[in-house]
């Protein structure tokens, strides 16, 4: 008799650590939905054994937290995908939480519960980031000069906006020309969407920073009115930046390119 209880104990958590493995990765597109459904098979196939339901989820915990931290050390069209480490503790907690739900006892289904508005809890600050990571990692689409032309002004009086907030969390200095666009997108600041980079009208990013203002203190930087900060460049480099010498030729918007300046204010030339 103890012989056959074993077995199914075994048999249990078996099934448990199957489920849960399987299911969260056939619902791996799907973030924090997919662990929680994931751990919640595998809490109901442990039935009223709680233990073996938390020891069969960490295993696929494991496995996912390990990937993720693996591609976070990868870079994406110049940017770093360094925001996809928080998907780790995300999954891992996604799949105790369903695990205790899924098992019988309310105390062990109350403790899923809170778990899971933890894991909840915890990427609700980092959504727009990711969001703006797996934006990059899709394909690029060249968008129709009108919709370019209406939005390039707006986007660089964004990015403007952004530079201005780096300078003053940095001693009122702005970021240094050789990594502008990687400073200002940084998930950690995240003073600007990293979608932003990118010019509707260009095949990649295609701005350039001013290399004669990076790194400067806004006080030192004299004739504002007249000196660009960023502008519409033939160098698709995330980051890219020269003495304003990389203009499109023709221009990249109905024959002009978009130049920000220093005050802030956005002008078209040839």
């Amino acid at each position: 008799m103890n012989q056959n209880n074993q077995q199914q104990k075994n048999d249990s958590f078996l099934s448990a650590l199957g489920w849960s493995s399987f299911v969260s990765l056939a619902l791996s597109p799907f973030l924090f939905i997919a662990p929680i459904f994931a751990g919640y098979l595998g809490g109901k196939k442990a039935k009223d054994t709680p233990w073996k339901a938390i020891a069969a989820v960490a295993i696929p915990a494991a496995i996912w937290w390990g990937v993720f931290v693996y591609l976070s050390t990868f870079q994406v069209k110049g940017t770093t995908l360094g925001i996809l480490a928080f998907l780790g503790p995300i999954t891992a907690l996604g799949l105790l939480g369903g695990a205790l739900l899924g098992v019988k006892g309310k105390g062990y289904n109350i403790a899923g519960i809170f778990i899971v508005g933890m894991g909840i809890g915890y990427i609700i600050p980092r959504a727009q980031a990711i969001d703006a990571i797996m934006q990059i990692m899709r394909p690029v689409k060249v968008q129709k000069t009108s919709t370019s032309t209406a939005s390039c002004p707006k986007d660089l009086k964004k990015l403007y906006d952004a530079m201005m907030n780096y300078a003053q969390s940095w001693d009122d200095t702005l970021p240094p020309a050789n990594r502008w666009g990687t400073a200002i997108t940084d998930p950690m600041q995240a003073f600007a969407d990293p979608t932003l980079l990118k010019c509707p009208n260009a095949a990649q990013y295609g701005y350039a920073m001013n290399s004669a203002v990076g790194g400067k203190r806004l006080e030192s930087i004299k004739n504002k009115a007249t000196t660009p900060l960023l502008y519409d460049s033939s160098d698709l480099k995330l980051n890219a930046n020269d003495a304003v010498k990389s203009l499109p030729v023709p221009g990249r918007h109905d024959g002009q390119n978009y130049i920000i300046y220093m005050d802030g204010h956005v002008d078209a030339k040839p």
